[in-house]
């Protein structure tokens, strides 16, 4: 980097004659370009342009920007496309984004019911509130500086639950725990229980963000790659 800003600052030894860049029909640049290789030295005439235009040949910048507005539109559409949707469609046929919260517990419980295909309360009637395992998860639970007091399985779910309401805030850690103390518990009797899960609505909130990573990932990419070929070549006029 200290290198490439180097060579911009001896191109501003040979300066030259000043250009007007249009692109649309309401932005106009004035910049001095460099005599011999046409390069952007810097804006004139008061005005201002992106930093990434110097040391750029001239007349390579409307296609440099077409290049870098393609990028961006192609991520808007790639996010766009990949965005969490709700399963049906409401009364005019469309697809609304998915919730973000849930109203309350037993919300909240419902999709961990879900989740588990069903067994959820069953389980729960299985496992003694008594146990040796459920004391010990209540000396892990703390919301803020307190520990928080379980008597039973079910208050160890709502401490599972995020205090936001907001599904992508489920803790994976600490429903883990929950379920690796209640599957202990349940072993104890003779129980052998399945895992506890994230909502569904938690797990499509984190695919689709996931998913919208990688929509950066591919325009950055596009991004650099732009300005990567807008800036090669780069002459030095004056050797070091």
């Amino acid at each position: 980097m200290a290198r490439r800003r180097r060579r911009v600052a001896l191109l501003a030894l040979n300066p030259g004659k000043t250009r007007r860049i249009r692109l649309g029909k309401r932005r106009a640049f004035t910049v001095e370009i460099d005599h011999e290789t046409r390069r952007i030295l810097k804006a004139a005439g008061g005005g201002d342009v992106p930093q990434y235009w110097i040391g750029v040949p001239f007349q390579n910048v409307p296609k440099l920007e077409r290049e870098l507005g393609q990028a961006g539109r192609g991520r808007k559409d790639c996010i766009e496309a990949v965005r969490c949707r709700e399963d049906r469609p409401d009364r005019r046929g469309r697809r609304r984004p998915c919730r973000q919260t849930f109203a309350d517990k037993t919300e909240a419980y419902s999709a961990l019911n879900d989740a588990l295909g069903g067994l959820l309360a069953q389980l729960l009637d299985q496992a003694d509130d008594g146990s040796a395992e459920l004391a010990d998860l209540e000396r892990h639970a703390k919301r803020g500086r307190r520990r928080r007091r379980l008597p039973s399985w079910g208050a160890a779910l709502d401490w599972a639950a995020p205090s936001s309401r907001r599904w992508r805030d489920w803790d994976p850690a600490r429903l883990a725990l929950v379920s690796d103390h209640l599957g202990r518990a349940l072993e104890r009797g003779g129980v052998q229980a399945p895992r506890l899960r994230l909502p569904r609505e938690t797990e499509r909130l984190l695919d689709a963000e996931a998913l919208a990573r990688e929509c950066d990932d591919v325009a950055g990419d596009r991004t650099a790659r732009a300005l990567r070929d807008a800036l090669a070549e780069l002459v030095e006029l004056v050797p070091f």
